[in-house]
């Protein structure tokens, strides 16, 4: 048996941070941006740990809720996917658009940052594929057929 690892990747999520031009005026969670920083620090090979071949993401990079996310778009850009030089699988949250999953105007900036195509997509690496859904807006419209679907769902494990 070979036990030789494939790849590795770094899963990053709920970072939250906030451009800081907009400070204090509009806030986010204490330290998220020297947070941030300090994980694509680790990422680079920084403390002590083995970078990874591509970072995924569960969303929530931005603290968003704010009229326009198009600074914290920006800062994301300058402070954590400027300085990767691996890929990054971005995975749109409820922070990112105003749990306004397929509502075009909710999405401008995120849009304009990964492009309409990373809303749901599949990622393969190492024989491996990834599948990242948008379901920024499920949990925020108890009524939609989706929250339905996730909160009846039931975890199948094979026998």
């Amino acid at each position: 048996m070979n036990n030789q690892r494939l790849f590795r990747f770094f899963f990053w999520n709920d970072m939250h941070i906030r451009a800081p031009k907009l400070l204090p005026k509009y806030r986010t969670y204490p330290r998220a941006n020297e947070k941030a920083n300090w994980a694509v620090e680790c990422a680079l090979g920084q403390h002590g740990i083995e970078p990874p071949d591509f970072v995924a993401s569960g969303g929530d990079w931005i603290n968003g809720e704010i009229p326009n996310y198009g600074d914290d778009f920006e800062y994301l850009d300058s402070l954590i996917l400027d300085r990767l030089p691996m890929p990054f699988l971005p995975c749109v949250g409820n922070h990112e658009n105003r749990q306004g999953e397929g509502i075009p105007e909710n999405n401008i900036a995120y849009d304009a940052c990964f492009s309409p195509e990373r809303h749901n997509y599949i990622y393969s690496f190492g024989g491996i594929a990834f599948i990242v859904v948008d379901t920024s807006g499920a949990h925020g419209r108890p009524s939609m057929s989706t929250t339905r679907k996730q909160s009846s769902a039931h975890l199948r494990l094979p026998k």
